[in-house]
């Protein structure tokens, strides 16, 4: 299914993006993509813990959100950055981002992921991306794809 961009929204084609299950259903990404939030340059992470589980977010100053993690967490221990990638429109990558970890959802930013499977999808970004955004969304898998990488 296609939409209209509203006016005023990001470069890329997140209109395209329909996808049939996760956390989060097309509409909310589109939101998260277009309104509510002035999109801007930033990063999207993923933070370590002690306790096993992986936070994928976004910030203008990932390094910064390790100990502010930690800080707001104190059940999931210790914290350390794994991997960080630049992006034109940080809120509209994160939201991809967790649509894409979906399998591997806990609870809130929080996944079940294991640390090779994330620093694969974020040195593969771009093409992880492309394939979620571009080529039927209900076909793509991100285990399909980590398995050929991991």
């Amino acid at each position: 299914m296609t939409t209209t961009k509203p006016e005023g929204s990001p470069a890329d084609t997140y209109s395209t993006f329909e996808p049939k299950y996760g956390c989060m259903g097309s509409s909310s990404i589109r939101r998260r993509a277009w309104g509510g939030y002035i999109e801007r340059p930033g990063y999207i992470y993923a933070i370590g813990s002690e306790c096993g589980l992986i936070k994928l977010g976004c910030s203008q100053e990932p390094t910064n959100r390790v100990s502010a993690v930690a800080c707001d967490n104190p059940s999931v221990g210790r914290c350390w950055l794994i991997a960080t990638r630049p992006v034109e429109s940080m809120r509209a990558d994160e939201a991809l981002l967790h649509w894409c970890f979906t399998d591997w959802h806990s609870r809130g930013e929080w996944f079940t992921v294991k640390i090779s499977a994330a620093t694969s999808v974020f040195e593969h970004w771009n093409q992880v991306r492309e394939l979620a955004l571009n080529e039927m969304p209900e076909r793509f898998t991100l285990k399909r794809f980590v398995a050929g990488r991991v």
